[in-house]
């Protein structure tokens, strides 16, 4: 298992090395939400009501409301999506791989 220390380590040496193959416009948007990761607790079965430790890497900023987030899942070292639900549970919608495949996706 690798601490938390190691995890943010990964966070950024991923994102370094995508960030200068990223689009222009995929830039603008991650500068503009980027935070310091930090762990959180999602939701990944609604059946069995099962929580997971992801890290969240970007967040709304100013007036962005929107309820979608990229988060890293050190369990399969790729980024993927959380969305906030409207009961506030963070819902983790699964890995979608580097971070350009995730951000596409939003």
């Amino acid at each position: 298992m690798y601490t938390d220390r190691e995890i943010k380590q990964q966070i950024a040496k991923n994102i370094d090395d995508e960030y200068c193959s990223l689009d222009e416009n995929l830039k603008v948007w991650l500068n503009s939400h980027i935070i310091e990761p930090k762990k959180i607790k999602v939701i990944t079965n609604f059946d069995d009501i099962k929580f997971e430790e992801v890290w969240l890497i970007t967040d709304n900023k100013d007036d962005d409301t929107s309820s979608y987030r990229i988060v890293f899942d050190p369990r399969v070292v790729s980024f993927g999506l959380a969305c906030t639900l409207n009961n506030g549970l963070i819902w983790y919608m699964g890995a979608y791989g580097s971070l350009s495949e995730t951000i596409e996706s939003i």
